[in-house]
């Protein structure tokens, strides 16, 4: 029976990953790394040290430390979260309400670090549809380790077999599936191009048409035990 909702943030909640693919594109170009917008597809869903050790091993990047890369990388990511075309995942507030008017408590579990998932709640005004929310500078591993999920079902004092997460990317239904829950691949109308293939079950899109296939899939048994 689920019991409680774990909802990943880019991709999911706000339709962050175009803004972050430009980002990395223009950021390893400038340290003379050959990277294309379809290499980035791989680290869809990881955390940032994972992100960054493996762009600076594969391209051997040695100009400046990793420490002070992710510094300054992390720096620029933060200007995501205040930029105007960043927007709601349509329909996804539908969702929230949702699973808030039926006593369905919600985590959100990112891999984005801490402070930058408070700078995106506080902007959409999102915090109080949480319980609370895991980023990726709190966990060791990254995804598709499923540490960060089994850690948000601790948090809701739930095991992951009585939890949903919904993910938009590979790593993070592997994850998702490696710790145990039911998981939701999210396709954003077409746009998302990760294989989220893993998931239990796909949606193109949230919003109120969508609900009674999941009020179905929640409350008529279509999830596992």
């Amino acid at each position: 029976m689920i019991k409680g909702i774990i909802f990943d943030m880019d991709g999911v909640i706000v339709n962050s990953e175009p803004l972050y693919n430009e980002y990395e594109y223009k950021f390893f170009k400038n340290l003379g790394a050959n990277v294309t917008v379809e290499y980035f597809e791989k680290y869809v869903g990881c955390s940032l040290n994972h992100t960054i050790n493996g762009v600076c091993k594969d391209f051997n990047i040695n100009i400046m430390s990793i420490e002070d890369i992710s510094n300054l990388f992390s720096r620029g990511t933060e200007l995501i979260y205040s930029n105007p075309r960043l927007k709601l995942c349509e329909g996804v507030i539908d969702w929230l309400e949702f699973f808030k008017i039926n006593g369905y408590p919600m985590i959100l579990a990112s891999s984005t670090f801490k402070y930058k998932i408070e700078i995106c709640l506080d902007r959409f005004n999102l915090k109080h549809f949480f319980n609370n929310y895991i980023g990726g500078d709190e966990v060791n591993n990254s995804k598709p380790n499923p540490e960060i999920f089994i850690k948000a079902c601790d948090k809701l004092n739930l095991k992951p077999s009585e939890c949903i997460v919904i993910e938009d990317s590979t790593n993070g239904i592997k994850a998702a599936k490696s710790a145990g829950c039911f998981t939701i691949g999210y396709l954003n109308k077409g746009q998302n191009y990760q294989d989220i293939t893993q998931a239990d079950i796909v949606f193109d899109t949230f919003g109120k048409d969508k609900l009674p296939m999941l009020k179905k899939m929640l409350w008529y048994g279509d999830t596992p035990l």
